[in-house]
């Protein structure tokens, strides 16, 4: 069972014109002991589960053992393309709107490290990441190096935070690649 700590913290957030309070509550997971900052609903939902990170590696780990690293990596991209973040989602219907052709979870190959783009666009060499807080905020070494080598491999290379994408800041960055 997760165990939640006392100490509440209230955001306040624009979303669309409208203003929102959440109550965050920080929640630590029972395997890892990482205390991470959820929403009181989402934590209230976790209370029984392990964190993403820990969850995630169990399953990753017997996949790998099972089939092999390239096989874990082909199927955890397969994962990540079948079911899109919320943040992910929001680019595709607007590239789905623009009527752009893309793909989804592009494998690419560099300097013996392999990574997944969240959106490729072939037709215009670009590339496009998007950065939820929770993942990108523990992982900025990672980040670096990937971003580092899809701006060896394509032209034009967007990275949006989690901001951009609530704020729709990042439709018109993607309309000035596209025109």
């Amino acid at each position: 069972m997760l165990s939640v700590a006392s100490d509440s913290v209230v955001k306040t957030r624009t979303v669309n014109g409208k203003t929102r309070q959440d109550i965050y509550l920080w929640v630590s997971c029972p395997l890892c002991g990482e205390a991470r900052l959820l929403r009181r609903d989402d934590a209230q939902r976790a209370a029984s589960r392990h964190c993403r990170a820990c969850t995630g590696k169990k399953g990753y780990q017997a996949t790998l053992e099972r089939y092999g690293k390239e096989y874990a990596l082909e199927r955890a991209a397969q994962k990540r393309a079948a079911h899109p973040s919320s943040l992910e989602k929001l680019v595709q219907e607007f590239l789905d709107a623009q009527k752009v052709t893309y793909l989804r979870e592009a494998k690419l190959s560099h300097n013996g490290r392999c990574y997944f783009v969240d959106f490729v666009l072939p037709n215009r060499s670009t590339a496009i990441e998007v950065n939820g807080r929770y993942v990108h905020s523990h992982h900025t070494e990672r980040d670096r190096r990937k971003i580092e080598a899809l701006r060896a491999a394509f032209s034009t290379v967007l990275v949006f935070d989690e901001q951009e994408i609530h704020s729709c800041s990042f439709q018109q960055r993607i309309l000035t690649v596209l025109n």
